[in-house]
């Protein structure tokens, strides 16, 4: 069960996120709200798919964790039909 919790949380973080540019650089991360368990964002730290950040209520996803995000949608929507919007690249 902790590895479903784990792979919908990071598949939600992806479809509910957004792209940001990082303060006095031409770098773009992708943030997500930090509105899951902690001990799921904990386990997807370890994993090396999202970082946390103290200073922010928000999470960034690694590109490791956006290539998997991506992988589960598209194994959602083959289990499930189109339903589940991938509307981001």
């Amino acid at each position: 069960m902790k590895n479903i919790e784990k792979d919908l949380s990071l598949a939600l973080l992806y479809l509910s996120g957004w792209e940001d540019e990082i303060h006095n650089k031409q770098e773009k991360i992708y943030r997500s709200w930090k509105g899951y368990k902690f001990d799921v964002l904990n386990n997807l730290v370890v994993d090396k798919m999202i970082r946390l950040t103290r200073e922010s209520k928000s999470v960034i996803m690694t590109p490791e964790g956006i290539m998997k995000a991506q992988e589960l949608i598209e194994k959602i929507n083959a289990a499930l039909g189109p339903t589940v919007s991938q509307g981001k690249s």
